[in-house]
């Protein structure tokens, strides 16, 4: 999405957020399912050996644990919904798991650029500043050509170009 004076904003987040959702929405309603037939002594990792009473609300925890993670993954997805900002001038990156905090890049900035691979083939451009590296994983962004598009405009502001 290109804004005002040639400014591009790229989402950031969670590539599979369906798949996350998915598998963290149905283990949490799993647990709550499981935990309301708990009837005998139940043993529950690493708490050992419970009765029922305590052993249900154990794992209707676990439930509320991953419902609660579902909800904060889909309030930043839709509610807070963190941007990578590229602009003739500056680079705003998201940083973080979540990217709720945000680095403004400015031309000279920036002393080195890593492109590198994860073992899971993920790629993974690091910035590196005077003091600090920030990470920006391919899988926060919404498809390959939007990280080719970020690793060039924080290479443009490497000192000395």
């Amino acid at each position: 999405m290109v804004g005002a004076a040639g400014t591009e904003k790229i989402p950031y987040g969670l590539r599979r957020y369906p798949l996350a959702v998915g598998l963290f929405g149905l283990g949490g309603l799993g647990f709550f399912a499981w935990a309301g037939r708990i009837t005998a002594p139940t043993f529950v990792f690493p708490f050992g050996l419970l009765a029922p009473d305590t052993a249900r609300v154990v794992i209707a925890g676990v439930g509320v644990a991953a419902l609660g993670f579902t909800a904060a993954l889909t309030y930043v997805k839709f509610g807070v919904r963190p941007q990578v900002e590229l602009a003739p001038d500056r680079v705003v990156l998201p940083v973080g798991e979540f990217g709720l905090r945000s680095v403004v890049l400015r031309p000279g900035e920036v002393t080195a650029v890593h492109d590198t691979t994860t073992a899971g083939g993920w790629k993974r451009l690091q910035v590196v500043t005077r003091g600090e590296v920030h990470e920006v994983p391919s899988s926060r962004l919404p498809d390959d050509a939007g990280y080719a598009r970020v690793k060039s405009a924080v290479e443009a502001l490497i000192v000395g170009n």
